[in-house]
């Protein structure tokens, strides 16, 4: 979001120095001094004097002038809360990474303001946790300001956000503010730290404009944790027990804490969660807490004691009412008094040095029903336990030397609602914050000059938009036309070409007489290109639904389309970092003539030796050339001279060409065989072992393997072929031993071959594991893993096609992260997997031509349209349906191993029996669909509806199911009756969902018959009917939270059903103490069988 570059700042000064001349404005002196920290007082209003502007306003009144913009704290009970609270953030990383002031203030405060939309006044109140954004003084930087503030306020058809109201503020004034500061992200990600920690905490900042970060691991912390490089660490969650003597010794990093310590203490923010937070505590012993309270770093426990305090892991797993304490610390800005947070045996602190420190405590909790490490405890006891840790600390904040730290002892990541999101960001900018200052208002500029140069932005990116939008039509109307002639992909692939960002900066030089630079184009380009690939994705799915994507005319084209338009956006962000790194090399690219001296060719060689080496790494630069002036085109295609380029000159096509699939391996080829020793690769002297060979491996070289056992740890760096002779006897085996069995860092890299086998069931270790994308994985075996093949957090356009996934003891295959995107999974076999067969977080995968027996596939769903396309997948010999975007689909003859359907409504399912599969039937944004009659056997889930509405499931049988016979989650307004359910983990499970009906069912002979759990929070906590309901002989008839009503249930351990005289008792449902309960259970021989 805009990527603006120092060569714009000419262009600024040069409507500046323009406006000058035509509108006088007056220019004082603007002033920043330094307070202690201390209790924020209120400001005095200071009443202006100056010159008055001979235009008028609206109400006939004297001329105003703005001092300074404020956004005021986003309430989140409005519809699009959330999303304006992220464009603020959005809003004010630009502004710091443009080394432009922005102020939290520390106090409510009154003014006289306008609107960026309208130049009527009128007094409005601020409160604490305002933006404040002042103007200072320097004309070229307080134009760039108001540009990118109305790109914000505005609502433009290319925007990637929500606009927000932004305020002009009328009066001077002094007040007590936070300033904030450019943050510069490490996230640490050790030995122990939870990847579902660290990926809810890149969401929250990727997704709020916090873009300089890095992460850090082990290896690098000495390395990469100082004050020159990163000015926050977070440290994610993790395993907080010292159970494991292994844990241990990673706590005792000495030179790690060492660091750690000194980064904190020279100024650097620290953010913990859960693990995170009780590292800078003193431990878990209270006497041992209060010695190393006084001498830090006693290498033997692991924690820095930077806020003394003791910790316990509070063990259950669940959601947590946190209530704060401390409500004016900076954190808390504009969020309520509590919020839910999530819990997973963190800690709790039970000694705490200084009060002071606490930011909150916890207040409440819901109790997980399925946690392993509160079963078959006495009810008695655990109430007693969890009622004593009431009112404990929970969140820590402390001053330590010259850093600020904040402590999470829970999970607020795992939950990121608006309140959570904006504590995270409120976090982030108070730990990376300057010291508290007084900040007066006095540099002002005439209302009218700051609405004129608005207006000018307007029409800037509206004459922007237009010159851009004849491509995107190109590519809507390809949707349209594909049907008819298959021939039209060659005006995607022209299309393609005129992506480039070369000839969109030519277009726009010739047609703009007044030179390149006086147009803020980045940002609103970067735009554009998103705009597109929404367009492509539709043209996509017309060439997948009308099977022409397999037509021979265009099966190339559409082979590369997905692979070139990730290229155009990554490289895109490549460019302009690259222009704004060469611009800060030399002035000469700002000058507005370009004047052809030996001097400045000498200058432009030198610069072109920087971006060799500086991108030395890159395969190739997009497009190959790059424009830095009127006249002079940089141009970088292997060892081409600069040269001078007119702008009528045509641009060879080729150099835009589409990306070609990489066939063949160009390199040398090196030889394994496990019978040599001592061997240097040769055919007739080959390695020993695969290591060997990928340690002296270059790009492009092939690795051939010969049958053999090889048991090794594999890491694969480089762009490489890795081809086993044969995949039944060529086995490379992890022996069990932590870590992943093969692992893959670079891109470009086939593996084909071989028999994976025995990763260790340690850290949720993989067969193979690619942190990488354009990687092809094919026929191979995968077997006795814990996971078979597994991915990193964005690993994206992988191809595995042609593999076989048998006994790997919890999945075969896995997508399991939101940023994994365009992965393929191809003609693969999987069976006999005990837990899942293929497991897919809901983002762009293609599932096609795959074979499951006794096995399947589950997704996992965060409430958006399905992005999965499944085509040809059988289950049992029987097709995998899926229905997308469908109405009045009635199945009751067709053969289906399992049925997905996804924003479908008005439907009817009835007859079928669905056996050995993961996920028989899956709804997903789903209205009116009715499921009767079926039979449900030996599957991992019977039914599963998320995100949908007014379900009916009725007269079903289901027994023997692994998981779940029925699961709602965020499901309302849906019947389940007559159902008979028996012999199951658990019959019947519901997350957050309400007002449905659960009448006249039969649930016998589970571990759990009913589990209803909501939310603490939620905005209707449970209001679920259960109601002429028979449960017997389960292990727990019931559990539930939030508040439901249960009618004339039998229940087989009740009370009242051998004494007369007890029938006046109820029967109470585990869970929430006195929220569940049934008055009036029934006696058997009155039950509804």
């Amino acid at each position: 979001m805009n990527l603006f570059t120092k060569n714009h700042f000419s262009f600024f000064l040069f409507v500046c120095v323009c406006f000058c001349l035509l509108n006088p404005f007056s220019v004082a002196n603007h002033t920043i001094k330094e307070s202690s920290i201390s209790d924020v007082h209120s400001f005095e209003k200071v009443k202006i004097t100056g010159d008055v502007s001979d235009i008028e306003c609206e109400n006939d009144s004297l001329e105003n002038y703005c001092y300074c913009f404020a956004i005021p704290v986003q309430d989140f009970s409005e519809k699009h809360g959330r999303s304006k609270e992220s464009s603020v953030c959005k809003l004010v990383n630009d502004l710091l990474r443009m080394n432009i002031s922005v102020y939290y203030s520390l106090s409510n405060f009154s003014s006289d303001v306008v609107t960026t939309a309208s130049n009527k006044s009128f007094y409005h109140t601020f409160s604490k946790g305002t933006v404040l954004i002042p103007f200072i003084g320097n004309q070229s930087k307080d134009v760039l300001l108001s540009i990118i503030i109305s790109d914000y306020a505005g609502n433009h058809e290319l925007s990637m956000i929500t606009p927000i109201e932004i305020y002009m503020i009328l009066d001077s004034f002094s007040i007590s503010v936070l300033p904030l500061n450019h943050s510069q992200i490490g996230l640490y990600f050790g030995h122990y730290i939870s990847h579902m920690s660290l990926n809810y905490y890149l969401e929250s900042i990727i997704n709020s404009g916090f873009l300089d970060f890095q992460i850090i691991t082990d290896e690098t912390f000495v390395q990469k944790v100082n004050n020159s490089n990163i000015n926050v660490l977070i440290w994610p969650g993790g395993n907080t027990g010292l159970s494991k003597i292994e844990y241990a010794k990673t706590l005792v990093k000495e030179e790690n804490f060492d660091r750690l310590e000194r980064f904190i203490d020279n100024g650097g923010g620290y953010i913990g969660s859960c693990y995170g937070a009780s590292v800078i505590s003193s431990g878990i012993f209270v006497p041992f807490s209060k010695v190393l309270s006084k001498i830090k770093m006693i290498p033997s426990f692991g924690f820095l004691s930077l806020i003394p305090s003791s910790f316990f892991a509070l063990g259950y797993g669940g959601h947590n009412t946190v209530s704060f304490k401390n409500n004016s610390h900076p954190i808390f800005f504009g969020v309520p008094n509590q919020t839910t947070t999530f819990h997973a045996s963190s800690p709790i602190f039970s000694w705490v040095q200084n009060e002071n420190d606490v930011l909150a405590s916890l207040t409440d909790f819901d109790i997980a029903w399925y946690n392993p490490m509160i079963q078959g405890v006495n009810s008695k006891f655990l109430d007693a336990y969890f009622q004593s840790c009431l009112g404990m600390p929970i969140w820590l904040s402390k001053t330590y030397g010259k850093g600020k730290i904040i402590a999470f002892g829970d999970h607020p990541e795992f939950i990121l609602n608006a309140v959570n999101n904006k504590i995270l960001h409120n976090a982030v900018y108070f730990t990376t914050s300057k010291t508290k200052s007084d900040l007066c208002f006095l540099e002002h500029y005439s209302l009218s000059f700051v609405s004129h140069l608005f207006s000018n932005s307007n029409r800037t990116f509206s004459s922007l938009a237009s010159s851009l939008s004849e491509y995107v039509e190109n590519v809507n109307h390809l949707s349209d036309d594909i049907q008819k002639n298959c021939k039209i992909i060659d005006q995607l692939q022209t299309t393609m070409y005129r992506l480039s960002l070369g000839l969109f900066l030519e277009h726009k030089i010739s047609s703009d007489t007044r030179g390149l630079l006086e147009n803020p184009f980045y940002d609103s380009f970067e735009r554009w290109i998103y705009k597109f690939k929404n367009a492509f994705e539709k043209f996509e799915k017309v060439l997948v639904t009308t099977n022409l994507s397999k037509h021979g005319d265009i099966e190339y084209y559409f082979e590369n389309l997905n692979e070139t338009l990730s290229w155009l956006l990554h490289e895109t962000n490549h460019i302009i970092k690259l222009e704004k790194e060469l611009s800060s090399e030399s002035s000469i690219f700002h000058s507005y003539l370009l004047v052809d001296t030996l001097r400045t060719r000498k200058r432009s060689q030198e610069l072109e030796n920087l971006l060799k080496s500086t991108y030395a790494k890159l395969i190739r630069l997009w497009p190959e050339t790059l424009c830095l002036s009127k006249t002079l085109w940089y141009e970088y295609e292997q060892d081409c001279f600069l040269e001078e380029l007119q702008n009528n000159k045509e641009v060879d096509s080729s150099f835009f060409a589409l990306t070609k699939k990489k066939d063949e391996y160009s390199g040398n080829i090196l030889y394994v065989n496990r019978s040599f020793i001592g061997g240097n690769g040769s055919i007739t002297s080959p390695f020993h072992s695969i290591q060997d060979a990928l340690d002296v491996a270059k790009t492009n070289d092939t690795i051939r393997v010969h049958p053999g056992f090889y048991t090794e740890k594999l890491l694969i760096e480089t762009s490489i072929c890795l081809e086993g002779v044969d995949k039944k006897t060529t086995i490379i085996d992890g022996q069990k031993t932590p870590q992943h069995t093969v692992f893959v860092t670079a891109d470009h890299v086939t593996i084909t071959g071989f028999t994976i086998q025995n990763s260790s069931i340690k850290r949720y270790s993989c067969g193979i594991c690619v942190y990488s994308s354009y990687n092809t994985i094919s026929g191979n075996v995968f077997t006795q893993n814990f996971v078979g093949y597994g991915m990193g957090q964005a690993a994206s356009y992988n191809r595995i096609s042609n593999n076989e996934f048998y006994n790997n003891s919890y999945m075969g295959a896995a997508v399991d992260s939101p940023l994994q995107k365009n992965n393929h999974y191809m003609n693969n076999l999987f069976y006999d997997n005990p837990y899942y067969g293929l497991f897919i977080l809901n983002s762009k995968t293609l599932v096609e031509d795959n074979r499951f027996f006794d096995d399947g596939i589950t997704i996992a769903s965060d409430g958006q349209p399905l992005q999965i396309m499944f085509e040809n997948n059988t289950i049992n010999n029987l097709p995998l349906l899926c229905f997308q975007n469908q109405s009045f689909i009635t199945l009751n003859d067709a053969e289906m191993g399992s049925l997905i359907l996804a924003n479908c409504s008005s439907s009817k399912i009835t007859g079928y029996r669905f056996c050995d599969t993961d996920t028989s039937v899956f709804l997903i944004n789903c209205e009116n669909i009715s499921i009767n009659k079926c039979s449900f056997d030996r599957t991992l889930n019977g039914i599963i509806s998320c995100f949908s509405k007014n379900i009916t499931i009725a007269e079903n049988d289901f027994q023997n199911i692994n998981d779940t016979s029925i699961s709602y989650q965020f499901s309302s307004q849906g019947t389940i009756q007559h159902n008979s359910i028996s012999q199951n983990r658990v019959g019947l499970y519901s997350f957050d969902c309400f007002q449905n009906q659960i009448l006249n069912n039969t649930i016998k002979n589970n571990d759990v018959g009913v589990s209803l759990w909501s939310q603490k929070n939620s905005h209707n906590p449970g209001q679920n009917n259960i109601e002429n309901n028979l449960f017997m002989n389960n292990n727990q008839h019931a559990y539930a939270t939030g508040k439901n009503h249960w009618i004339n249930n039998y229940f087989d351990d009740w009370i009242g059903l051998n004494n007369h005289f007890l029938k006046t008792i109820p029967y109470f449902i585990s869970g929430k103490l006195g929220k569940n309960i049934d008055y009036q259970p029934e006696d058997k021989r009155f039950c509804k069988k």
